[in-house]
């Protein structure tokens, strides 16, 4: 029982970092998993990082274009990620996952026009 409840006793590198790794993917789960947590802060950074390493991932636009909203961001940051997330999910033929960005980016300018 004590090897369990001793640090010295675990093995070391297993930390969330050690098995994220340093990818945009790892990145994005660490941060999809922190949101979820109500960590925005921690959260935004991660998902920041992941499309610094990967401009292409249209899920990681996606989520922070919902990030931003429900943080309370400015909504002209939300809006712009969702238009990204459309962009790049057009290029790639995911054209529902497009619509439904083009559909989250109207009902930002509509929030802000009024």
């Amino acid at each position: 029982m004590n090897e369990v409840l001793n640090p010295a006793c675990r093995p070391q590198g297993n930390s969330t970092d050690d098995l994220i790794g340093d990818t945009a993917q790892g990145y994005y789960i660490r941060g999809a998993a922190r949101l979820t947590q109500r960590r925005w802060a921690d959260g935004i950074a991660d998902l920041e990082i992941a499309l610094q390493k990967d401009p292409d991932l249209g899920f990681v636009c996606w989520t922070l274009g919902v990030a931003y909203r429900e943080q309370g961001h400015d909504l002209n940051e939300s809006l712009a990620a969702f238009e990204r997330a459309a962009a790049i999910f057009s290029s790639q033929e995911s054209h529902q996952m497009a619509k439904s960005a083009q559909l989250e980016a109207s009902k930002i300018r509509e929030r802000l026009a009024s």
